[in-house]
């Protein structure tokens, strides 16, 4: 984990002193080993794949859902109940039809959302803890208790209007 902790200037000063060329040849006067080793490193090898595992979670946290402060959406939602009852969401917990809680395309897991029928007028705060819908003009999938509480069970879809109560 220490390794993790290197400032970005750390990283390309010893990037910088390896000297590396094309051809994968080192330039055995530079001292890369100085380098390497004060910062812990047993090897090149060591520091080498430190960057890639530092460039990766740099660029896959780059490419994850993020919850924009104001996120505002609007469009058509559904629910989901009995079916998938205890089966395991896609953030890793077991659903529970009983719990206010939805599936959405890009939302963080975490996120506190704000739920309003257009029909009824009514809204409740949900929980995004797993992805959907798959139904094409879908923007959220409630959960039985959520779609209860808007008052679109027998609808079985409705118009909707979400906005972000907070982040994870």
């Amino acid at each position: 984990m220490a390794h993790f902790r290197l400032l970005r200037s750390e990283l390309k000063l010893v990037v910088q002193s390896l000297r590396l060329r094309v051809d994968g040849v080192v330039d055995k006067t530079a001292e890369p080993l100085k380098a390497v080793h004060s910062l812990g490193f047993r090897s090149r090898w060591g520091l080498v794949i430190s960057i890639i595992t530092i460039s990766a979670s740099l660029f896959i946290s780059s490419c994850s859902t993020t919850s924009k402060q104001g996120f505002h959406e609007s469009g058509r939602a559904s629910w989901y109940g009995q079916k998938f009852h205890g089966r395991f969401t896609a953030n890793g917990e077991r659903f529970n039809m009983h719990e206010l809680t939805a599936a959405h395309p890009s939302l963080a897991f975490g996120t506190l959302v704000q739920v309003k029928s257009m029909r009824t007028g009514k809204s409740v705060v949900v929980r995004i803890n797993d992805r959907g819908p798959y139904v094409t003009k879908r923007i959220i999938d409630l959960s039985y208790a959520a779609a209860k509480a808007l008052g679109m069970l027998n609808a079985g879809q409705d118009e909707v209007v979400l906005n972000q109560v907070a982040a994870r």
